[in-house]
């Protein structure tokens, strides 16, 4: 526009729409290579070239109609990558060439989708993302297992790409608490990872040990500590084989913290049959709970048949680490009947 002017505008070089024709609008804009930006709509992605001179020269090709971008600020760029939330769940778009975009065909998120499904769409829009210490955490609108709808940033996702997959659901024990933006900010030599909530609050993500100290007022002179709950249920082991296994025994290596020491309830889930094993804590398995700054290779038996299985490991005491878990499987029923 003019200066002094704003309704006076230069028709040919400041109107540009990349979505003509489609029901769709635009959320975000991205740059990519020298002079070329990725527009992520609504329900697609298109990149435009040459916009480093006037929009009449621009071009434009689409990337993808299958998909768009639900919330502007989810799209993050990480490397050869560009994460973004869509409403079938969190996509990635990746860097063929210098001048190329690939666009997956199967959403990152598939192995969380129960997650993913209980997103509230009315309230998408607002999601937020960052990358930090070679993860992507993004805040996520989650109504309740119950049905109960949300209106609020409540549950934070995080995908570690050191791990290629999603690695915790993390959220606070309160309705009160209620996310708007993730930053991440110097402290002293060290970046660190804050986020805002709509009470006026600013918090450091993982920036205390023991309970999780919020203040849900802002002002609040005294925070309010709310203890962690938390659980680590692993992926379906089915020793890559559609036959009935036996399950043996299996091993956990498990550490305490420096803070204090640990206690937690180890059970296994097996499907087809379906079954739950009775819980065993770490201190009957070593006669007593895991001191501070202590790590333990933790042998148990299963016994257990099935097509596959889970580990699950609910922390009693402490915040102890889950480095690694193992489990012994054996094909059962492998004899054949000759018939004449």
């Amino acid at each position: 526009s003019d200066i002094m002017d704003f309704d006076t505008l230069d028709v040919i070089g400041n109107q540009f729409n990349p979505s003509a024709g489609q029901s769709d609008y635009l959320v975000q804009l991205t740059p990519f290579t020298k002079d070329s930006l990725v527009v992520f709509n609504r329900k697609s992605i298109h990149l435009m070239s040459g916009v480093s001179g006037t929009l009449s020269d621009v071009k434009t090709n689409v990337v993808t109609t299958e998909i768009g971008c639900s919330a502007r600020k989810s799209v993050v760029q990480v490397a050869d990558q560009i994460m973004f939330l869509s409403d079938q769940g969190l996509y990635a778009i990746t860097f063929i060439d210098e001048y190329n975009l690939r666009g997956t065909g199967m959403p990152i998120s598939e192995t969380i989708q129960p997650f993913i499904d209980r997103i509230n769409q009315k309230y998408v829009h607002l999601s937020c993302a960052v990358y930090f210490d070679n993860r992507y955490w993004i805040a996520l609108p989650l109504n309740s297992e119950e049905g109960l709808a949300t209106t609020k940033l409540n549950t934070i996702i995080v995908y570690s790409f050191l791990n290629g997959g999603f690695e915790s659901i993390d959220s606070v024990n309160s309705e009160n608490f209620a996310i708007r933006e993730l930053i991440v900010g110097k402290e002293g030599s060290q970046n660190a990872l804050y986020l805002t909530t709509e009470e006026g609050g600013v918090h450091k993500v993982d920036g205390a040990d023991g309970g999780d100290v919020v203040s849900m007022s802002a002002g609040q002179a005294v925070p309010e500590t709310i203890a962690v709950v938390s659980q680590c249920t692993t992926r379906q082991y089915d020793a890559d084989t559609a036959d009935r296994k036996m399950f043996a025994r299996s091993e956990l290596h498990i550490k305490s913290s420096d803070q204090g020491l640990s206690d937690g309830d180890i059970s296994f889930i097996t499907e087809d049959p379906d079954s739950t094993t009775s819980a065993t804590s770490i201190s009957t398995l070593l006669g007593s709970t895991l001191p501070a700054n202590e790590d333990s290779s933790i042998r148990l038996g299963v016994r257990k048949r099935g097509f596959g299985i889970q580990t699950d490991f609910k922390p009693t005491a402490g915040r102890p680490f889950l480095r690694a878990v193992k489990i012994d499987a054996r094909v059962t029923d492998r004899s054949t009947t000759s018939i004449s």
